[in-house]
């Protein structure tokens, strides 16, 4: 039976009616979008007193909302600045067993029928489930911000841009946004440090098909990052996603989807239309942001003496976050944002067969690289870590939303201890130079990684160089022999032919036999200039030098002939013109040398250095 529309008898004539009510639904429409809620719906901090009773919402299992009580103790003035902090005691829902649960955060808290606050903050070991409130006056805050949609830019952590693009891949992986090294992994993720002081209560970091070691080196990281990491699931596709929403349920912050997804947890606090405030704190404080929001589920509450979380599973992608500070998250729930798709083909020898993985990564100048970082190194590890020893073919490819693209071939092996980072330093670190680069404001479109794991270490030490010909003329070439240390095979020596300037004046000479990163190296030094980009295309010139690790190099370092002004290189200057044009006092000029450098290609990665001297002279 079709519905009949409901028609309201109107006692007024048609006009009549619309002056005396038209201001009336205008109030309403106010007060149901905007600043009007908070005026009307929420508690003002000064009104707090202790005593007051409260009741809170939050999901212990699934999906269902259920209510806790609440007690005002106090109201704890500036603990941020600007910023109060509504001292409760929690009970019911067997509180008083778990504490304050990590995951609670942004659970709504109602007293008289306003909303007073959100569950943010605790303490540690606490015998009884005694919390903070992040005001509700002042999460109404985060709705007068401008989004990063209206500002057309991103927040990020305040991480400093140390920006020397040439040495992402090659020299000392400089632009590693990730900052996951050994001395991080060994760091350890214990609870904090025991104090007398709260904290805000740690969104738990779900964390849903990584292969374990990779949640064993990585979780420190997050730590740091005031986060839980815990291990989760995906819990699937189905059902009404915008329409779960509400406040006490559960949302997540997805940070990486499809053959893993990683997501941080915490609850709804208030929902205003599309718009949604949670968590009551910060998850990263990372600003104005354009994230994923998913809707989340419970699946257990894991006790603990220390702090009780809880254990869940991600669902469907249902919005945006817009904004992440102190009192607390703000999103709209509707079409998510755009990800960065990263592909990852795999083959290993150990296990024969081609694998697949797709992932969808959150697009943000910090986190990218990061999320890169732990995508690769997951699908390296999914089949169990590497071999002791093996030799690792890669190919990278990097696309920006400038149609430009970085292409990376190199190799890698076990018999140096960093040399599998530059696999991630390839992507991680490129994307990463990329997205923070100072000359244009770059979107990374997609992301692909080819990596071949075969048994055995094809890697070799350059031991000792002996020069065959001990004086070689202006335009010849050097016999050098190398000899090369093979790890459980037998030395090799390998002879390799240093070409001489045909003007290079007679003399001795020093020769670098070298690797990949001391020709890197010699570069650098000798012309600093190169490596410091001062426009875009200059660092995407640096983006695609290479350097193969497969190769021997000699270089030879001859004096210096000219000077670096502003960028500009002038070389070859005569001793006159080169003191002439040496500035003094200013700063933007480098003298520059020169090195003749050529490259040997071998079966192997080498590795190491040896330096020997040449003598050049005329033949009689």
């Amino acid at each position: 039976m079709p519905a009949v529309p409901f028609v309201l008898p109107l006692p007024y004539p048609k006009q009549e009616f619309l002056m005396k009510f038209l201001p009336i639904a205008a109030l309403l429409a106010l007060a149901m979008t905007g600043s009007a809620t908070a005026e009307l719906g929420y508690w003002k901090t000064e009104d707090v007193k202790p005593g007051l009773q409260g009741t809170g919402r939050t999901v212990l299992k699934g999906n269902e909302i259920e209510e806790f009580q609440c007690t005002v103790l106090g109201v704890m003035k500036n603990v941020f600045p600007r910023q109060d902090m509504i001292l409760v005691r929690l009970s019911g829902l067997n509180l008083e067993h778990y504490g304050i649960i990590e995951g609670m955060s942004g659970s709504p808290v109602y007293a008289e029928g306003k909303l007073l606050g959100a569950v943010a903050y605790g303490w540690g070991f606490s015998k009884e489930p005694i919390g903070g409130l992040t005001p509700a006056e002042q999460m109404m805050r985060l709705l007068d911000e401008p989004p990063a949609e209206a500002v057309g830019k991103q927040g990020a952590m305040m991480k400093p841009r140390d920006f020397r693009p040439a040495s992402v891949r090659k020299l000392a992986r400089l632009r590693r946004q990730s900052d996951v090294t050994a001395a991080d992994a060994r760091a350890g993720g214990g609870p904090p440090a025991v104090s007398a002081s709260f904290r805000r209560l740690r969104s738990p970091l779900v964390i849903a098909g990584c292969a374990p070691g990779v949640f064993r080196h990585f979780s420190p990281k997050f730590e740091r990052m005031g986060l839980l990491p815990v291990q989760g699931g995906g819990a699937g596709d189905g059902g009404d996603a915008a329409a779960e929403i509400q406040p006490g349920s559960p949302v997540a912050v997805s940070l990486i989807e499809g053959d893993m997804m990683i997501a941080g947890v915490g609850t709804v606090t208030e929902r205003i239309g599309d718009r949604i405030l949670a968590f009551g704190h910060p998850m990263m404080e990372m600003g104005r942001s354009r994230l994923p929001l998913a809707t989340a589920s419970i699946d257990a509450i894991m006790p603990s003496m220390y702090s009780s979380f809880k254990l869940s599973s991600i669902g469907k992608p249902v919005g945006t976050l817009l904004i992440d500070r102190n009192e607390g998250i703000y999103g709209r729930i509707g079409e998510p944002p755009a990800m960065v798709p990263l592909k990852v083909t795999m083959e290993r020898e150990d296990f024969p067969g081609r694998e697949e993985y797709a992932y969808r990564l959150a697009d943000n100048d910090y986190l990218t690289p990061i999320l890169v970082d732990i995508s690769l190194y997951s699908s390296m590890l999914i089949k169990g870590d590497p071999p002791p020893e093996f030799t690792a073919y890669y190919h990278v490819k990097v696309t920006t939303d400038d149609n430009e693209v970085i292409d990376i071939r190199d190799m890698a092996t076990s018999g140096s201890w960093w040399s599998i980072y530059s696999i991630f330093d390839a992507a991680a670190g490129t994307v990463g130079c990329l997205l923070s680069n100072p000359f244009k404001e770059v979107r990374v479109t997609d992301v692909q990684a080819e990596i071949d794991l075969r048994l055995g270490d094809a890697s070799a030490y350059i031991d000792s160089v002996e020069v065959i010909d001990i004086k070689t003329p202006p335009g010849g070439s050097a016999r050098v022999r190398v000899n090369l240390l093979r790890f459980r095979e037998k030395a090799e020596s390998i002879v390799v032919s240093v070409p001489i300037p045909a003007d290079l004046p007679e003399g001795v000479y020093e020769v670098s036999i070298t690797d990949s990163e001391g020709a890197l190296q010699a570069d650098s030094s000798a012309v600093p200039s190169r490596f410091d980009p001062r426009s875009y295309d200059e660092m995407l010139r640096l983006l695609r030098l290479s350097y193969a690790a497969n190769a021997i190099y000699s270089v030879i370092h001859l004096p210096k002939t000219g000077i670096a002004i502003g960028g500009k290189e002038l070389g070859n200057l005569p001793a006159s013109a080169l003191s002439m044009l040496t500035p003094v006092g200013k700063s933007n000029s480098r003298m520059i040398t020169s090195v003749m450098k050529s490259s040997h290609p071998t079966d192997y990665k080498i590795i190491g250095s040896q330096h020997v001297q040449l003598v050049v002279e005329k033949e009689d």
